[in-house]
């Protein structure tokens, strides 16, 4: 990989001529664990390490913390952001701070101004481009294990694997597939260990992508969202239990905080929806959803109206420009297609993920033009599914094999969906403190609709034969009035069809 050979040698001088080295944080789940993967390496052979952060508020790179690099640091190594920051990173060597970027996200212009460490840099050859950055500095860590003649990056390989999977990285690309099959089998943190048993997931040998997705990944971004950085890292960094059980406790009290935040600016945006457009673009002037969660709030819309999403908001500059986050549908290359109207200041992150910024002037016309780049895109309402079944092939046996092959699941690698045939409604309840979650009883299967609207509850009809899609699940929990474990086997539904 391009770079890794010089900046891997200055890591080195730095420990070896015991100068200061301070790493920026990137506010993500991803940047969390990059963070404490490189904290965690060198804090093993150097006391002259430090880390620092910045909040999801102000956004990402390294422009949001320029005033706040901790003073006497010799060595700055930003992760997950800034391969772009050119004019940012000559004005850091200005100050006699050498600057190390380890990054993953496309490169808007050169930057010569620093050691740059990017797959996606032109003259790197090392052919996984969907590297997340966590994955990135866990490979950086094996190079700096033979220049140290240590072993000390195999124990950190789980956080290697949470940050691709945050990141929803290609899990077609085997050596990610890799990484991820060795993290889950290999949990070593602290921190992850406390948020695994906190949530019941105490079966390593077990864990999949969608239970890291579900239980980790959601509360790492939530102290991201939540402007409260420091616990994650802190926990990911502890090298106490005790710290970390109370860390995962107040970390899961911002993720409750962040859903009850995620419903109101979910509901608050939908009179500003025209569901006409073929690319939704939803005009925040209020500036009431945020930078922290216009991204998460652009998703829920995109999988709501089975299409791609943008929030814009006026930025910090008195309103003159206008800046957000979009979210893609169905592998569609937003970024791209944003750029080639022309109007756009800035498109950045992923294909498919990303942020966009816009001159206040330049909105309507932009607007127009989407739509009408658009006009001939179809995002067809169909939904896939690999197999099919009758309800009374639904069993046990054959979930927990399913379960088996899509263990490590993600972008280009979905989670297997299956048409399960000739169910009998029962029952339809509404379940949950937020009155979004629909339990469908059909004999040996019950069917669940989770995050969904409470006349959901309509659609299905009871006492009726449905058909249903959706991703097939095994339920346990004690039933104390009966004395013994009770075991369901579920549908997590896509769709019903009736009749």
């Amino acid at each position: 990989m391009k770079n890794v050979n010089t900046a891997t040698e200055r890591i080195y001088e730095a420990v070896a001529r015991q100068q200061n080295i301070s790493i920026m944080a990137d506010p993500d789940s991803d940047g969390l664990n990059s963070t404490a993967i490189l904290y965690n390496y060198l804090s093993k052979i150097t006391d002259n390490i430090t880390y620092f952060y910045g909040s999801r508020t102000r956004g990402h790179g390294l422009h949001t913390v320029i005033d706040e690099i901790p003073k006497q640091t010799n060595l700055l190594i930003v992760l997950d952001s800034s391969s772009s920051e050119a004019k940012e990173c000559k004005h850091v060597q200005d100050t006699g701070i050498d600057v190390i970027v380890i990054d993953h996200h496309l490169i808007e212009n050169p930057n010569d101004n620093c050691i740059l460490v990017n797959p996606q840099q032109e003259g790197c050859s090392y052919p996984n481009k969907n590297l997340s950055c966590s994955a990135l500095i866990w490979q950086i860590c094996r190079v700096l294990d033979d220049k140290f003649n240590v072993n000390y990056s195999q124990d950190l390989v789980d956080m290697a694997a949470i940050g691709l999977i945050s990141d929803m990285m290609c899990m077609k690309t085997m050596e990610n597939r890799a990484i991820v099959s060795l993290g889950l089998s290999n949990v070593k943190n602290i921190g992850l260990a406390a948020i695994l048993g906190f949530k019941g997931l105490k079966n390593k040998e077990k864990l999949s992508t969608v239970d890291i997705g579900f239980n980790v990944s959601n509360l790492l971004n939530a102290v991201a969202r939540m402007d409260k950085l420091g616990l994650g890292l802190e926990l990911l960094t502890t090298k106490t239990y005790t710290r970390a059980d109370e860390l995962v406790k107040e970390i899961e009290k911002s993720n409750k905080e962040r859903k009850k935040s995620q419903i109101k600016h979910t509901d608050f945006v939908q009179h500003k929806i025209d569901d006409t457009q073929k690319i939704i673009i939803i005009l925040d002037h209020e500036k009431k959803i945020g930078k922290n969660f216009a991204g998460l709030i652009a998703n829920d819309i995109t999988k709501e109206y089975q299409r791609p999403c943008l929030i814009l908001s006026p930025d910090a500059k008195e309103g003159k420009t206008y800046a957000g986050s979009y979210r893609s549908y169905n592998g569609f290359d937003l970024k791209s297609f944003f750029e080639s109207t022309g109007l756009v200041m800035y498109a950045a992150g992923h294909l498919g993920a990303g942020g966009v910024g816009v001159f206040k002037d330049k909105i309507e016309p932009f607007i127009n033009k989407v739509q009408e780049l658009a006009k001939d895109l179809d995002f067809e309402d169909t939904i896939e599914y690999d197999l099919e079944f009758d309800c009374d092939e639904i069993n046990e046996s054959i979930i927990i094999e399913i379960s088996k092959f899509y263990r490590i699941t993600g972008a280009n690698f979905p989670l297997g969906k299956f048409l399960v045939k000739n169910l009998f409604v029962n029952d339809v309840e509404v379940m949950g403190k937020n009155k979004d979650t629909i339990k469908v009883s059909c004999g040996n299967v019950t069917l669940m609709k989770f995050r969904t609207k409470e006349t959901y509850k309509d659609k299905v009809p009871i006492f009726s034969g449905i058909n249903a899609v959706g991703t097939l699940n095994t339920n346990s929990y004690y039933n104390f009035q009966q004395k013994k474990m009770i075991k369901t086997n579920q549908v997590f539904i896509e769709d019903i069809l009736i009749g």
